[in-house]
Order: structure tokens, then sequence, then C-alpha cells
């Protein structure tokens, strides 16, 4: 007669055999790395401005028989950048938005200045626009020549130029088949 150990090794020996099928517990996962704060937000430089999103709008374009306009801004709303052709004296007039005024301004008798850079991806212009005084609306203005280097860097810049208005709005803009008609009904 077999003794009761005996018959106990074949059922201990197939719980062991089940128990080394059984992997090692799994260690618990680590726990997620903390993600990056976003990035800030970051004004535009000469640096930078390649990388940030263009500006909302689109480039419209209207002729007559004085003025050759291209306008930069969002439908049905005033437009934020004016290029505007006068065939006759073959000037260019470039119209951008001035900042608001400060509350501590002090009146002067002097036209106001707008002091506005001009960035493309070969040239770097800074233009002082005087105030438009017969606009309604605070518009600043810089006259032009219609074969200024400043209008081919423009029209030729890779794909966007920017317009920076001191205290006021930046302003990145693409290059548009309206703007270079523009310049070009000045030249002809």
């Amino acid at each position: 007669m077999r003794s009761r150990q005996s018959r106990l090794i074949p059922g201990f020996s197939i719980i062991l055999v089940l128990a080394g099928c059984a992997g090692a517990p799994t260690p618990p996962a680590p726990p997620a790395p903390p993600k990056p704060a976003p990035p800030a937000l970051v004004a535009p430089t000469a640096e930078t401005w390649r990388d940030v999103p263009l500006t909302p709008g689109v480039w419209t374009w209207s002729s007559d028989v004085r003025n050759s306009t291209a306008q930069f801004g969002v439908r049905n709303a005033p437009a934020l950048v004016i290029l505007n052709c006068d065939r006759a004296n073959r000037r260019l007039t470039l119209n951008v938005p001035m900042p608001a005024p400060t509350p501590t301004a002090i009146a002067v008798p002097s036209p106001a200045l707008a002091h506005v850079t001009v960035t493309t991806t070969s040239v770097t212009s800074k233009l002082d626009m005087v105030a438009n005084q017969a606009s309604p609306s605070r518009i600043a203005t810089q006259d032009i020549d219609a074969n200024a280097p400043l209008l081919d860097a423009i029209v030729h810049s890779q794909g966007r130029f920017m317009v920076q208005v001191e205290g006021g709005l930046d302003l990145v803009l693409p290059t548009s088949g309206e703007s270079a008609r523009a310049v070009e009904d000045c030249r002809i």
C-alpha cells in the first residue's frame, strides 16, 4: 500500500509546475514625467519672425486711372496695410495703423510720428512715418520712391515680410502678387 506521502507528491508536483509557469509580478509603471510648460508667447523679433504664424488676412488689389492699390486685412474690416501707387508721380505710399495714444501723452505741435521697421529676408529698414491727418482713423503714412530697394526686398522676400509699428502691431505678412503688382504699376 502506498503511503500517504506518495499520494500527495503528484498533487504537489502539479502545483509546483503551475507555479513555475506564472511570471514574476510586474513592477508598477514609473510615474509619467511632468509635462513641460507651454512656451511663452514671444513677439516676433529679427531672429524669430520667420517662424511665427502669418497675421490673419488676405491681400486684395484694385486699380483706377490714377492708382494701383494693394491692401492687406481681414474682409469687412479696415485694411491693416495699404500699398498705394500714385502712377502720375511714381510714388508708392505705405500706410499702417498707428498705436493708440497713451493717456499721458503730451500734445506737440509737430505731426505725430510712428516708428516702423520693415523686415524682409534680405533687408531691415526703419521708417519714421507721419500721421495721416486726413484719415479719420490713426494711420501712419510714408511715401517711397517707386525704385527704392526696400520695395524690391518686400516683393522678393521669401514668403513673408514683417512690419513692426513701435508701440503698436507686429504684422507678419505673406508676400503676394497683389503687392508686387502695385509696386510694378509705379515703375511703368
